[in-house]
């Protein structure tokens, strides 16, 4: 049995590749299918993967060609089951599964707290693929509940005193499309200057910014940045909340506002996760150092796995 697990890079790959596991037995056969970046290939490094075209939100030409690279090599690996978390790729492969009357489980992105994507809005209309939600908000007849990724996470005392703090990592995320300068610059406002502040910005410009900047980090070096930061600030991505939470940070999230991203949904899922204090949220306006050093105190600690509420084996 092989299932395909088909998913954008960036944040909706980071979920399906946090949830994996919780599908069913990881020897079990899987093939990976998602857009090819430097966290991408040192994250699949050990697994098999397809090589997806990099599609980025609402762009059907580069969906289109997924869809039609998925069914040259459909016959090839016999897929028993197609799993996606979104986004465009999301529809090329689960459309291709559901056509080929193979099960196609679609599980919402936990960015989408109010309501489905556009991805999942177009899936509903799909005969045959399974609708699921990561929030317990909005369920229907057709869309189920299937638990979060994060679910088994909890927030620990505060310490009472701050330790010094030294070592911040940013995190603007990779889209190629969306950049966050704003946040870069009021970083600059309040971060004393004997800091040390290394970034991810994707394609954010930063010319002129006084911090150790890099506009993509493969995966184990984006972890190891995480790990060994005192703080961690970043968009409201998913990929970067998980990794920063599973390392038992409490990050502070900044979500991307007006042009700076597709709609809302970070706002959406930064409230969702300070709900859970598991994050602390601001604006960039307001964001000062005495929230920077409040982060600093705080820790998350994992209670266990959550098993989800579908299988695919």
């Amino acid at each position: 049995m092989t299932v395909l697990f088909a998913a954008n890079d960036g944040g909706h790959l980071a979920q399906l590749w946090a949830l994996a596991p919780r599908l069913g037995p990881a020897s079990q056969g899987r093939v990976w299918f998602t857009g090819e970046t430097e966290q991408s290939r040192d994250l699949l490094k050990e697994e098999r993967v397809i090589w997806a075209r990099r599609a980025p939100s609402r762009n059907l030409t580069d969906a289109l060609q997924n869809f039609r690279s998925l069914g040259e090599v459909w016959n090839q690996y016999s897929f028993t089951a197609a799993v996606s978390t979104g986004s465009s790729i999301a529809v090329s492969a689960l459309t291709q599964a559901a056509a080929r009357r193979t099960r196609a489980v679609y599980i919402e992105s936990a960015t989408r707290v109010d309501g489905p994507s556009l991805s999942g809005r177009l899936l509903a209309a799909v005969p045959g693929v399974e609708l699921y939600t990561q929030s317990g908000a909005w369920t229907s007849r057709r869309w189920s509940y299937v638990g979060s990724v994060f679910d088994g996470f909890r927030a620990l005392p505060a310490l009472s005193t701050p330790r010094p703090s030294l070592r911040v990592f940013v995190s603007l995320g990779t889209s190629s499309k969306y950049t966050f300068r704003r946040l870069l610059d009021r970083l600059v406002q309040i971060v004393p200057a004997e800091w040390t502040v290394e970034c991810q910005v994707g394609s954010t410009d930063c010319q002129g910014i006084p911090f150790a900047c890099y506009p993509h980090l493969p995966y184990s070096e984006m972890r190891r940045q995480v790990n060994s930061a005192d703080i961690v600030v970043a968009h409201a991505g998913t990929g970067i909340a998980l990794a920063a939470i599973e390392a038992g940070r409490c990050p502070v999230l900044v979500p991307r506002e007006g042009q700076e991203h597709v709609d809302d949904h970070q706002r959406q899922l930064a409230q969702d996760l300070k709900s859970r204090e598991l994050v602390l949220v601001s604006d960039v306006d307001s964001l000062s150092l005495a929230t920077l050093m409040e982060a600093q105190q705080r820790r998350i600690e994992k209670t266990g796995e959550h098993p989800l509420r579908v299988r695919v084996w």
